[in-house]
């Protein structure tokens, strides 16, 4: 591929020694309560989200992207980082997504090999 894209780039009169490919993969997840996994069928039966629900009415500032972290999931995405920390992977973005109870965490943009990697470690 590095030598793909340097034939490319030196047709547009671009001189370079060599490219390389970086990536950041992104996590997006629900953190979703233990005592609710009770009455979730889906979750109790598979051990993940099968089928979704309806967004409640207004879906409210509170609820997304852009609001305050939830102490739940704060602690939770800290425990997540704090272990991924202790296996070398760094985790540069956390935050809460548009639907609630939607979190996402990505790393440092790095070389594709070793980010596939650590993705599915995160995983």
């Amino acid at each position: 591929m590095s030598r793909d894209c340097m034939r490319l780039l030196g047709l547009m009169n671009y001189t370079m020694n060599g490219v390389q490919s970086n990536i950041g993969p992104e996590q997006v997840f629900f953190h979703v309560p233990r005592d609710a996994i009770a009455w979730r069928p889906n979750l109790h039966q598979r051990g993940r989200s099968v089928q979704g629900k309806f967004p409640g009415c207004g879906q409210e500032m509170c609820d997304h992207y852009m609001a305050p972290p939830n102490t739940n999931h704060f602690n939770c995405l800290c425990v997540i980082q704090h272990k991924c920390f202790k296996m070398g992977i760094s985790l540069k973005t956390q935050h809460r997504q548009v639907a609630p109870n939607q979190c996402q965490m990505a790393p440092y943009f790095g070389h594709v090999t070793s980010q596939i990697d650590q993705n599915l470690i995160v995983m």
